[in-house]
């Protein structure tokens, strides 16, 4: 069986490598963020109207903030 003449090489073999890590660390992080906002989400919107007003916040933001738009009063 013949082995690729990319992978005999142990420059490229080194880059592919570290390219691999590169994207599993990417991937790992991006998971991460993930996970925070829908936990942030969770809480947030458990909370109850009174803490949510105190802090200016609506129900609204929380759903547009999670999916990356910028709530209403973000310019403030």
């Amino acid at each position: 069986m013949k082995h690729s003449t990319a992978l005999r090489h142990s420059s490229t073999t080194g880059s592919l490598g570290q390219t691999i890590l590169n994207s599993a660390a990417g991937a790992w992080l991006a998971l991460l963020e993930h996970r925070r906002i829908r936990r942030d989400y969770r809480y947030l919107m458990d909370a109850d109207d009174t803490l949510l007003r105190d802090i200016g916040v609506t129900r609204d933001d929380i759903r547009k903030a999670s999916m990356g738009t910028a709530p209403s009063g973000a310019h403030r």
